[in-house]
């Protein structure tokens, strides 16, 4: 039940300023909707968004699946939000829906947003929601927030779920500032 993305690569430029972003998936004003037992893994991203990349009022909606890997292994990765990088949209995560093992990583700045990274132009205009059982761990970045980070604008809901559940699949997540949670 449910497909891959896996082993994609975003390395382009565009004049938009979303080039390089979105290594799995890329939602630009669109809605994309991820259950059961969909997975995104092994997608880089030189900018943002390894796995996957929100903006432009798009809406991801994720109610089971897995971003990334729960064995461990690093898997999506991009400079900032090696999971999911949210500018200006909309991601939802419920159900059983696992975001875990991606990386936030630069060699030339610092990088946020291991798991998720939210951050927007304007209040409001960039949304995370957290329900359920949804677990984020495993995951981490160079600078802040290894599990979640929430840049100025950006809003982050937490109703449900775990976030560094330590189990035998994956650890807490990991980064200088905000090992969890960065706001």
């Amino acid at each position: 039940d449910g497909g891959t993305i896996s082993e994609n690569d975003a390395s382009g430029d565009d004049a938009s300023g979303d080039g390089a972003s979105g290594g799995g998936v890329c939602i630009s004003g669109g809605t994309f909707t991820m259950s059961g037992g969909a997975v995104i893994s092994k997608n880089t991203a030189a900018s943002s968004g390894g796995g996957v990349f929100v903006s432009d009022s798009g809406k991801f909606t994720m109610e089971g699946g897995t971003i990334g890997e729960t064995g461990g292994g690093s898997s999506n990765s991009a400079e900032n939000g090696g999971g999911v990088y949210i500018h200006n949209g909309t991601f939802t995560m419920s159900g059983s829906a696992v975001i875990s093992g991606n990386n936030a990583s630069s060699s030339s700045s610092s990088s946020s947003g291991g798991g998720v990274y939210v951050g927007g132009d304007r209040q409001g205009t960039s949304t995370f929601t957290m329900r359920d059982r949804a677990v984020i761990s495993g995951n981490s970045a160079t600078s802040s927030g290894g599990g979640v980070y929430v840049y100025e604008t950006g809003e982050f809901t937490m109703e449900g779920g775990t976030i560094g559940e330590k189990t035998v699949e994956a650890s807490g997540n990991s980064s200088e500032f905000g090992g969890g949670v960065c706001v």
